[in-house]
């Protein structure tokens, strides 16, 4: 690369970018509150866990995906694989944090390249991802150096909010950034070329681990509603079978048809559920 494009590869990498990437911590606020994450070891598993759930299965393979189809510029394909990028952030809350960090990136897409045309526009609105792989085509840069700077700025966002969440100093700030930097760059190339059927099914195997923290946010109101039926009917039972997923404070509450068998699936030491069956009719 020349001193132009590594001069804007650090832009796009820098933390002072208005993208709102300190707003959305990813749900380490609730983790710090519940005692998942205490101190920086805790930390560094929380985000190697996001790393690999969803930056090696999910994003870095899109980001191929749409920095190819900007390379044809293929609109219906951008929008394709953005879409589907949005159907893989599995809750409300993540999908609106997208798309907040696409709007804001979409605005300093057009002022920095006010030629881009509006079909592109309305698909950076949807997710930053887009926007980025759209700016490193345009700007001649690698996609090995764009899914670089990607990172580091993900890293170093997260890091910065765990600075005053868990909390940590800076020095062990800077010891961590080291530690996921590593371990970005040992999954970053194997994670650009999952291609083809094998990746996808990788992403949507992703469903098999859905982020806990996220749906603990999910379903206030759903809460609220079975509250008042439980005061509605005795026996919790419903006159309609009833297969929703419902989500109460940190367990997944599963009513049957069958009047109301709850299964509570508690997070575990390490992160996964287990699962602990409860009846209450």
């Amino acid at each position: 690369m020349r001193e132009t494009q590594q001069l804007r590869l650090m832009q796009l990498a820098s933390s002072s970018l208005p993208v709102g990437s300190f707003t959305w911590s990813q749900g380490l606020e609730w983790a710090v509150e519940i005692g998942w994450v205490t101190d920086t070891e805790t930390f560094a598993q929380w985000q190697i866990q996001q790393m690999e759930q969803n930056f090696f299965s999910v994003d870095l393979p899109l980001l191929a995906r749409l920095y190819h189809a900007c390379e044809l510029d293929d609109i219906s394909t951008a929008r394709r694989w953005t879409a589907y990028l949005l159907a893989c952030r599995e809750t409300r809350e993540l999908r609106e944090e997208e798309r907040s960090r696409g709007a804001a990136f979409a605005r300093l897409v057009v002022d920095w390249e006010p030629d881009c045309v509006q079909e592109w526009r309305a698909i950076f609105a949807d997710s930053q991802l887009c926007g980025l792989a759209w700016l490193g085509v345009r700007w001649k840069i690698p996609l090995i150096s764009l899914a670089l700077s990607f990172g580091y700025s993900w890293i170093e966002s997260a890091v910065m909010a765990g600075v005053k969440l868990v909390p940590f100093g800076q020095q062990a700030a800077q010891r961590l950034i080291l530690l996921l930097c590593d371990r970005y760059a040992q999954g970053l190339d194997q994670a650009l070329r999952r291609t083809g059927h094998a990746a996808q099914m990788d992403m949507v195997s992703r469903f098999d681990h859905p982020d806990p923290v996220s749906y603990t946010h999910l379903t206030l109101e759903l809460d609220l509603t079975i509250l008042k039926r439980k005061c509605k009917f005795k026996h919790f039972s419903h006159p309609k079978p009833i297969f929703r997923q419902i989500i109460v404070g940190s367990g997944i509450f599963i009513p049957l048809h069958t009047g109301w068998h709850t299964q509570i699936r508690m997070p575990s030491d390490s992160g996964a559920f287990r699962p602990c069956p409860v009846n209450t009719g």
